[in-house]
Parts: C-alpha cells; structure tokens; sequence
C-alpha cells in the first residue's frame, strides 16, 4: 500500500469496496488543510456519498470507474463544495494494484486551480466581448508571444482572412498572408527590444480569394517584468474607407467633363517625369476654332466633342504609357516619359490623325471636321528641367499661326528654349 502521508502534496488513496462504494483509505494532512482550511483539523469524510451531494459524487465515482477500467491515468477539473466553500480542484488520478484486502484502489493528487479558472472564465469572457466589439467595428485581435514566437489570432480573423485563417500562426505563416509590399511594416523589432512601448500601422493583407484588404493595426508591448513577453494587438479593417480616399483623390485630380486628368494630376506626373531626368515628350494641343464651334452647334454638342477629342489623343497616348490631360477649356496636354523625338515625331502625326478621323463636323473650319494643332517639346536625356509648358505653348502659337491642324516643335538649346524656330514643321 503506498503511504499517501509521506506526499508532500494534497494527495487520498480511495477504494472501492463492492456495496459501500468509494472509500477513502488515506487522506494526507496536505488534503485535510487544502479541503477544511485548517492544518489541526484532521478529519474527512468516510466515503464518496459523505463527502458530496449525490449528483457531484456520481460525477466523481464516474471519473474512478474510468480510471479503474482503462487502467489509464487521468486528469479532471470539478468545482464541488467544501468546507470553505465552493473550489475548483484539479485531480489526477492513477490507478493503482489492488491492496491486501483485494479492493481496487486510486491515487489522488489534488491542486486548487478556483483562481486560475476564475481568470480564465473572466478572460473568456473579456475575449468574447472584444470579439463583440471587433465583429462591430470590422476588425479583430491578437497577441504575438516573444517565447514561442507564435501569434494567437482571435476568431474574428476568420472573416477577414477566410480559408487562410490559423487560430495560431507563426511569423511566417503570418507574413505569407501580409502583402509583398507591405511586410517591412509589420515588423515588430522595435516593441520587442523596447525601442517603442507601442505603434500604429497600416498595411494590406491578401485573404483566401485573392482579394487585398487593408487593415490598421495599433499594437502594445506587453511586460513580464523587465522583459518584453509579447505584443498585443487589434486591427481595424480600413479597406472601404481606402477605396473612399482613393475616389476622392481620384476626383481632385480628375477633369469631370472628360474623365482625364486635370491640371493638378498633370503637374503631379509632369513633376516626377521631370525630376527623373529622362527622355520626355510634351504635347501642347487646343481644338481648332472651339469657339465658332460653339457659336455653331451649342456648348452641349461642344461637350461632346471634348469629350470625344480627348479619347482620342488618349488612344494614341495610353498603350506608350503617356497622360493625357485637359489643361482648361479647350487645350490639352499630353506627357510621355521616355519618348525621344524620333519616336515623338510620329507621334504627333497620328494623334492630328486621330481627331480629324473623328469626322466631327465643323462647318467654321476650313478643313470641314473638327481639328487640333499642337505644340511639341522633347527633353533629352540630361537636359535642364525647363517650363516645358511653356515652351510647348510657343510651339502651339506657331502651329497655329501656320493654319492649323499641324504641329510645330520646340527645341531646348542648354538653359534657352529656341521655341519660335521649329526642329520641323510638320502637318497632319
């Protein structure tokens, strides 16, 4: 028989004697104390059904009948009544020879876990109503653990990350789900060497459709000690109200009337093609007698054919990687990086072919249809970044002086513009 008194621990040897049922055979004072409070109380109940009300000690003689019958150790948590209350007792049991007197027996080792399971359940029920709150606000939770380096996903990821969502990912498996460009962002080496105790940062993520998301992260270093054990986090996701700020940049640098850009997003393009220093080509275009076309036909019908006037330099424009933009009434500007003049020369040619193959008519016009004249700059490789507009404008003067539905081109010559005495002359 093992002697149960020499266990430091709360530990009971319980057999089960036929009729009587459980008995305990041995209660350790470690036991009596844990059960009663009380180190000078050493007494415990007789058996099972004296210990328990009859539904806990039929819960209990089911978890020893398992054991006796699998000859398997096991682990149960039970809250039962005691002396001092209500506890929740963690109990592993191990099956043991039968005794001298032939009863088949149990070894018990207790531990009081009411504390831990009343954090538990109160954390429980914190993740639940943040999950809640995250369902609400589109987004979700998590923590990241600096020891197993693993992040622990709360459920609210599933519907953000669809099939690809893990309860539990490591750094790795969560970056395959960060998009490519954004995974320097999510690195936590600052909060987890202290440099920062917390960070908010926006980034995008791909989920199981292959669609992008963007999601805003704030996240805080969590302390055991003066260690960093972690990284808690919530995460917003932000994809509609994105797609809201892109529609409204979009709109502040669209020209309503013909889709293109307006003035700001070309000098936004124009700008950086500029300070890259390369190869660029520069149109300068106005519709031909737009006026007496709408003295003529109306400003309905001279919508219309802005419109139309300016899909078409845009088909001449777009597959060269060019932009097209409506500069203001009736003139627009056209940009190309990287087209040199040779190339540009033919250009100019088939975007004048383009509108007058529009055969909008134009009963002002001496050519019948409708017809632009343009004024061409190119800037070599290397060339000063000059006002490009203005010296493109020149052009179109000259362009038109000369009867219209041609172009002229300007030449830069150092930091001068020799914009009155075209490279070429050239007519559609």
């Amino acid at each position: 028989m093992i002697a149960v008194a020499e266990i430091a621990v709360p530990a009971y040897v319980v057999e089960h004697r036929g009729a009587e049922g459980y008995v305990f055979a041995q209660v350790n004072a470690a036991a009596v104390e844990l059960w009663t409070g009380r180190g000078d109380a050493i007494t415990w109940p007789g058996s099972l059904s004296e210990a328990f009300p009859e539904d806990i000690a039929q819960r209990i003689a089911g978890s020893y009948d398992l054991c006796l019958r699998t000859a398997r150790t096991l682990e149960r948590d039970s809250t039962v009544p005691t002396p001092r209350g209500d506890m929740t007792i963690r109990t592993t049991l191990y099956p043991l020879a039968k005794g001298p007197d032939g009863w088949p027996s149990i070894l018990g080792i207790v531990t009081d876990v009411t504390e831990e399971r009343r954090i538990r359940d109160e954390l429980e029920q914190s993740n639940a109503r943040l999950s809640l709150a995250m369902e609400a606000l589109g987004g979700a939770h998590w923590f990241y653990d600096a020891v197993r380096r693993t992040f622990d996903l709360g459920p609210s990821f599933s519907r953000l990350l669809g099939a690809r969502y893990l309860p539990v990912m490591s750094m790795a498996e969560w970056l395959d789900v960060v998009h490519p460009d954004d995974r320097d962002d999510t690195c936590f080496i600052d909060l987890l060497n202290g440099r920062v105790a917390q960070r908010t940062e926006e980034f995008r993520i791909v989920d199981a459709l292959g669609e992008v998301r963007w999601l805003r992260c704030f996240r805080r270093a969590v302390h055991n000690g003066p260690l960093v054990s972690g990284i808690a986090g919530v995460v917003i996701d932000i994809t509609a109200e994105k797609d809201r700020e892109d529609r409204l940049v979009e709109q502040t640098l669209t020209d309503p009337l013909t889709g293109l850009a307006n003035r700001r997003g070309l000098e936004q393009v124009l700008s950086a093609a500029i300070a890259d220093a390369k190869a660029l080509t520069l149109l300068m275009i106005d519709v031909d007698q737009f006026k007496a076309y709408n003295d003529s036909y109306g400003h309905v019908a001279g919508d219309a054919v802005l419109r139309r006037v300016g899909s078409a330099i845009d088909g001449v424009m777009s597959p060269l990687g060019g932009l097209v933009a409506r500069y203001g009434g009736e003139e627009f500007v056209a940009v190309v990086p990287g087209l040199g003049f040779t190339e540009a020369d033919r250009v100019a040619g088939e975007v004048l072919r383009a509108v007058s193959d529009l055969r909008d008519p134009h009963a002002a016009s001496q050519h019948g249809v409708v017809t632009i004249s343009a004024g061409c700059v190119t800037r070599v490789a290397g060339e000063p970044g000059l006002d490009l507009l203005t010296v493109a404008d020149a052009a179109l003067y000259r362009a038109k002086s000369d009867g219209r539905n041609c172009f002229r081109w300007a030449r830069l010559q150092g930091d001068r513009c020799a914009s009155r005495t075209p490279l070429r002359s050239s007519a559609a």
